[in-house]
């Protein structure tokens, strides 16, 4: 279970529940895994010891194919902070 404090909120994703890949068959979109690939990795090395090359390698793509998705560490991260965002909003509907 991964943890997240936003000031007062408290969020929290069961990531070990999620299958990212079966085979070569996705079972989310590209940035969707990207994003939860990206996540597992600020929750265990932390935001500044995180790496591009391991984001990747934990989503099954090339770190390429991950440098067209998202430019740069902290615009992936953005798009991470965004998703929690809209998970938030969601759960308060």
């Amino acid at each position: 279970m991964t943890k997240w404090h936003f000031g007062s909120i408290l969020l929290t994703i069961p990531l070990n529940d999620i299958v990212i890949r079966k085979g070569k068959e996705a079972l989310m979109d590209e940035k969707e895994i990207i994003i939860m690939a990206a996540i597992q990795e600020f929750e265990e090395k932390g935001r500044y010891s995180a790496r591009m090359e391991d984001i990747a390698r934990r989503a099954g793509i090339s770190k390429m194919r991950l440098h067209q998705q998202f430019a740069t560490l902290d615009e992936l991260f953005k798009e991470v902070i965004k998703a929690f965002s809209r998970r938030i909003f969601r759960e308060e509907e």
